[in-house]
């Protein structure tokens, strides 16, 4: 009987780490002038994003041994995410700041998971899944989420999971902020199915709840 071949470590990807002089002067040089999109900054040490996979380390001080170094991510059968090295952003159609914390981690590819500050008086999309069954977390503030017809106000730790074929929106009609955490499972496209765009978003995805009447969002 053949012995099992041993596991296979998965190399996730590999930065390479510059030493500066000053963060400050080649962050704006990396970003006014070469379009580096995103960065998350530490302590001496500035991870500068070009993609999801792809990125550079400036470091200055006591940060490492001067000259050029590189860091290498091999799987090790967890992954942390520290507050400093979310990527935040505004979503493409309704500009609500999310970070992708699965696509941090590394696991995107089986599990979606986001965090959503909603400012006062904004909603995110209007939209339904395939696949994806999704469940809504409420972190800070008050939760206001219409799922088909009906409209659900949900507590501070409160949650709801909704089905993929139901039409579904987080939205505020308060003066505060409030804060999802929404996760996804499983994700899209992974059964092979081929889904046009029109199934996602069968009505106009900015479109705003009642609740939010005469409100205009996304602004500008």
């Amino acid at each position: 009987m053949a012995s099992a071949a041993p596991p296979r470590t998965r190399f996730e990807h590999a930065d390479p780490i510059l030493s500066v002089r000053s963060i400050a002067v080649s962050l704006a040089y990396y970003q006014d002038i070469l379009r580096f999109p995103q960065c998350a900054m530490g302590r001496g040490v500035v991870h500068i994003r070009e993609s999801r996979r792809r990125g550079i380390y400036l470091c200055q001080g006591d940060q490492g041994c001067p000259g050029t170094w590189v860091w290498v991510g091999v799987e090790d059968g967890f992954a942390l995410l520290r507050p400093v090295a979310q990527h935040w952003r505004e979503s493409n159609i309704m500009k609500i700041p999310n970070a992708n914390l699965l696509g941090d981690l590394g696991g995107s590819d089986r599990l979606g998971g986001r965090l959503w500050r909603l400012p006062p008086y904004s909603a995110n999309t209007w939209r339904r899944h395939v696949e994806s069954w999704e469940l809504y977390f409420l972190l800070e503030g008050l939760g206001r989420m219409r799922v088909g017809k009906g409209t659900l106000t949900v507590p501070r730790h409160g949650c709801v999971l909704v089905d993929p074929r139901m039409l579904r929106q987080v939205f505020s009609d308060t003066p505060d902020d409030s804060l999802w955490l929404i996760v996804a499972a499983p994700q899209e496209g992974q059964s092979g199915t081929k889904v046009e765009p029109s199934h996602f978003y069968p009505e106009d995805p900015k479109s705003l709840p009642p609740e939010l009447a005469g409100r205009v969002w996304p602004r500008g």
